[in-house]
């Protein structure tokens, strides 16, 4: 490891196979973040070290056992399972059980994901696939905590978002370019036409020196080369604006043709794999020349697997509610009133305004009243005002938004 690096080592034994693995941590302080979206996702991220700058802290969100492919969020409790009595005594052997059986299947959707890992080449890749994982095997054995699905499926929304942003940089650039072009092809063809009236004003004038009854065998015959001069002077003129047509229509037509393959005009939620991860991003086998056709295909085995920041979106939003309606999973009051945000926020983005209207009022309603009943412990109260406030703001953004689909 780097002399300066942001990671220190953590050594823990995998649950499934009892292999020792070491894993990165990221120490405390080792970047930074300028803001965060209303959904929570963290931008402008700065690393200490520059050297990481383009790595996202979210590739080592996940700890993945290089063995078995065994998943699970790098938190304390899975550096800590053996002192669990609970997780060794009523999950531990369903979670060995489930997971050795579905790794002995052939291509089965563990094996397929955990051998597609390269951190150093593909951090983005890796990092979505290490939460696919984590999903996975979260859901395995049927008891499942839905508040830790909707957290790893919009962390991977986030993902999308960033690696579109990354890629839509360079679209911006394609844009101005083609937006200059096409300005300047106008200017041309404003100035072609006047060209063209100028032409023909000085084309009634040649006329009306020399009569048209007089014919070019007259002129040669009376040798008025000056008539002859202007009449081949002007047939050049005339072929010479011909071929500048044609050409100004060939630019235009190739503009058009541009803007066609241009993605400027889909819609700004639902982009496709293919846009979203570079074309050439990643290698598996030979059957998948891309990570794009490579979750195309997974996705035939396993359907919730998001292909785009809107579809992560969603099934963020589905276990989100489904945690906040059961209840099991929210111990903690400020988790709930969180809970409830995020189902409102991540309601008005994928564009359902009727259930973000009602759970932003959710918000208030329950973030208020817990305010009210703890005013007293400002630390307590702090992070529910904040999202009161949040929720507020964007409760109004919704309604906006909603009046504009009408």
């Amino acid at each position: 490891m780097k002399f300066n690096s942001p990671f220190f080592m953590a050594k823990v034994e995998c649950p499934v196979c009892g292999q020792i693995n070491e894993f990165e941590n990221i120490k405390a302080g080792a970047y930074t973040e300028t803001k965060r979206d209303t959904d929570f996702c963290p931008r402008g991220v700065i690393w200490t070290n520059p050297e990481f700058q383009n790595m996202n802290p979210l590739l080592y969100f996940m700890a993945t056992c290089p063995s078995c492919f065994y998943t699970h969020e790098f938190s304390q409790s899975l550096k800590e399972w053996k002192k669990d009595r609970f997780f060794a005594t009523h999950q531990l052997n369903l979670i060995q059980e489930r997971h050795k059986q579905e790794a002995k299947q052939e291509g089965s959707v563990i094996n397929r994901l955990g051998e597609a890992l390269d951190p150093e080449g593909h951090p983005f890749e890796s990092a979505v696939i290490k939460l696919l994982l984590g999903i996975y095997e979260e859901k395995l054995t049927g008891e499942y905590n839905a508040l830790d699905v909707g957290r790893y499926y919009l962390r991977i929304a986030w993902l999308y978002r960033e690696n579109w942003e990354e890629k839509d940089s360079a679209r911006k650039v394609n844009r101005i370019n083609l937006s200059s072009l096409e300005k300047s092809l106008k200017q041309l063809r404003s100035h072609f036409q006047d060209y063209v009236e100028e032409i023909s004003d000085i084309l009634t004038s040649v006329e009306a020196c020399f009569p048209a009854q007089m014919g070019i065998a007259e002129i040669d015959q009376k040798k008025d080369q000056l008539k002859i001069r202007y009449l081949r002077g002007l047939n050049k003129i005339k072929e010479d604006i011909s071929s500048l047509r044609v050409s100004l229509d060939e630019l235009t037509d190739i503009c058009a043709e541009k803007q066609n393959l241009s993605l400027d005009s889909e819609p700004e939620n639902i982009k496709t794999a293919e846009e979203l991860i570079p074309g050439k991003s990643l290698y598996i086998g030979k059957n998948h020349l891309t990570f794009a056709n490579f979750l195309s295909s997974l996705k035939e085995v396993w359907p919730e697997i998001p292909l785009n920041e809107y579809e992560a979106m969603k099934l963020a939003l589905k276990y989100y509610k489904q945690s906040y309606q059961d209840a099991e999973d929210i111990s903690q009051e400020n988790q709930r009133i969180q809970a409830a945000y995020l189902i409102a926020e991540l309601s008005r983005r994928v564009g359902d305004y009727q259930e973000a209207e009602s759970y932003f009022g959710e918000v208030k309603r329950i973030g208020q009243a817990f305010i009210q009943r703890n005013q007293d412990d400002v630390n307590k109260i702090a992070l529910a005002e904040k999202i009161v406030a949040l929720a507020k703001k964007q409760g109004k953004l919704n309604m906006v938004e909603a009046e504009a689909q009408v």
